[in-house]
């Protein structure tokens, strides 16, 4: 008798019986499984460019801060005339123009390194000073810095794995 050879009188083998895991009932798990997997990677895609967000801003806000420090304002020279229709409202813009340029200027104070040689707020009662605004300043910084700072945040970005 051979082997996978039918004998007279024998059934042919029919197919063989089909595994429960592709009955109609099974598909609709079949499909649910691969979508999972799909909808995970895209969370995982936003998180991962969030982080490589927040480590960019995170560096370029602390080499801004950097480059900033080595800055140097000096020589601010402000002219700035303040007319208004009647003496009574252009004394009250120049007080506003004062109190909002003094407050402007602290909180700027507190990130750049400024000089000042001259800062006139003057009431022109008459408009006769009208377009003769003025401001110059010098701006000085070291090279060393720059540099420095340039290579600092090349190496932080990679060490984060943003670059």
């Amino acid at each position: 008798r051979t082997v996978g050879v039918p004998q007279p009188g024998q059934a042919q083998p029919g197919p063989k019986a089909q595994p429960a895991a592709k009955t109609p009932q099974a598909q609709p798990d079949a499909k649910t499984q691969p979508a999972q997997p799909a909808q995970a990677q895209p969370e995982k895609d936003l998180s991962q460019r969030l982080e490589w967000l927040r480590a960019l801003v995170s560096t370029a806000g602390s080499a801004m801060r950097k480059v900033l420090a080595g800055l140097k304002i000096h020589h601010i020279r402000i002219y700035l005339p303040v007319h208004r229709p009647d003496a009574a409202s252009t004394a009250i813009a120049v007080g506003r123009t004062q109190a909002a340029l003094h407050a402007s200027l602290g909180v700027l104070n507190n990130f750049l390194d400024l000089r000042f040689e001259a800062l006139v707020i003057q009431p022109d009662f008459t408009g006769t000073q009208q377009g003769k605004e003025h401001f110059s300043c010098k701006i000085t910084t070291h090279l060393i810095i720059m540099v420095i700072v340039g290579i600092w945040a090349l190496i932080r970005l990679k060490k984060e794995n943003v670059i």
